[in-house]
């Protein structure tokens, strides 16, 4: 149900699809338009525009970070990339849980973060005694 037909005199061409529009004119039916109406200013003004760079951003108010974030959340929850979305999400998970273990690990801790553990000034070696300048412990220092 394809139509096709030359409109407004014969200044336009027309086509159309669907089950409503009857088939008037036989495959391979050439059409000829009479009259040369040209491009409409608008458009070659666009045009011109858009080959020089020079079309509007969209960005006025600085909005369009909002709308890039909210495309791309949708277009990650489509049903297109809905199942990837998922396998990135659960990798990310894995990272994200193994480099908490092996921080914890490394630290020696079972149930505080590696942020929260302090680090400590190694204790002196046993076989050398305390220079004699400064005292031995806190004790003899406040005496």
């Amino acid at each position: 149900h394809v139509h096709a037909n030359v409109t407004n005199y014969g200044t336009q061409w027309g086509m159309g699809i669907g089950g409503g529009l009857v088939k008037g004119v036989m495959q391979n039916t050439v059409f000829d338009i009479y009259q040369h109406s040209g491009v409409p200013q608008d458009l070659l003004q666009f045009s011109t525009l858009r080959r020089n760079g020079q079309l509007p951003s969209g960005c006025l108010g600085g909005t369009c970070t909002g709308t890039l974030v909210k495309h791309i959340v949708q277009e990650a929850l489509s049903k297109t990339y809905i199942l990837l979305t998922a396998v990135c999400l659960v990798a990310c998970l894995c990272i994200c849980c193994s480099v908490v273990c092996w921080c914890r690990q490394q630290r020696g801790l079972r149930a505080v973060p590696c942020a929260v553990q302090r680090r400590q000034a190694p204790p002196a070696p046993a076989s050398q005694p305390a220079p004699a300048s400064q005292p031995a412990n806190l004790v003899d220092a406040l005496s």
